[in-house]
């Protein structure tokens, strides 16, 4: 479940790396402990959030190495994940 800004953010990123993050995102919904999700501070984050990063290394010029950290959290159920932000930083060769 993406919120509104979580699927601005996604509908910017390149399409290689939108392929690259949606498949991250299914390894990740499967087991998000073992994916090393971890507290965002508050301030400047919302409380109860948490964040998950995901690194993709260098494919090409034009498919650079890049940071990408994604924002959720956890529904009452605590099984379902909303994601609010997704992040990505290119790491320039």
């Amino acid at each position: 479940m993406f919120t509104e800004e979580a699927e601005r953010a996604m509908a910017e990123l390149p399409a290689d790396l939108l392929t690259f993050i949606e498949a991250r995102l299914e390894e990740f919904a499967a087991g998000p402990r073992a994916a090393g999700a971890r507290p965002t501070p508050s301030p400047p984050f919302v409380p109860g959030g948490m964040i998950v990063q995901f690194k993709r290394e260098f494919i090409s010029r034009e498919q650079p190495a890049c940071f990408l950290t994604v924002h959720f959290r956890y529904g009452r159920d605590e099984t379902t994940i909303h994601i609010t932000n997704v992040a990505a930083q290119m790491i320039e060769p």
